[in-house]
């Protein structure tokens, strides 16, 4: 942990004395890295905004997700009954159609009789 410490000290103090140092234009060597320091603060905000917003997504559509649960099971509930009922009126219809064919086969057969 000693040579730890004395690195971290001597890199410290090797930055500072860079930084201070100007380029062909001018310009201090640390600039473009107090820029970039600038646009990361500027990112890691806008990518704690994301997260908070995500999260909140997240919650309100574990908040709406019964309700979305209950709708669909009552359509489910509605088209099985719909199926039931439509079921009971087909076999009616069906019954009353072998019906009239079978009196029309009748007729038929009386006719032929004649």
């Amino acid at each position: 942990m000693k040579h730890f410490g004395l690195g971290l000290i001597f890199g410290v103090s090797a930055g500072l004395v860079l930084s201070l140092f100007k380029d062909k234009n001018g310009d201090r060597l640390g600039k473009p890295l107090k820029e970039n320091v600038a646009a990361l603060k500027t990112d890691a905000t806008a990518l704690s905004h994301s997260i908070a917003k995500a999260k909140k997504a997240s919650q309100e559509l574990n908040a709406s997700l019964p309700a979305a649960k209950k709708a669909i099971d009552g359509i489910a509930t509605d088209v099985e009954d719909y199926q039931n009922h439509t079921a009971n009126t087909i076999s009616r219809m069906e019954n009353t159609t072998q019906r009239i064919q079978n009196k029309f086969e009748d007729s038929e057969k009386d006719s032929k009789k004649d």
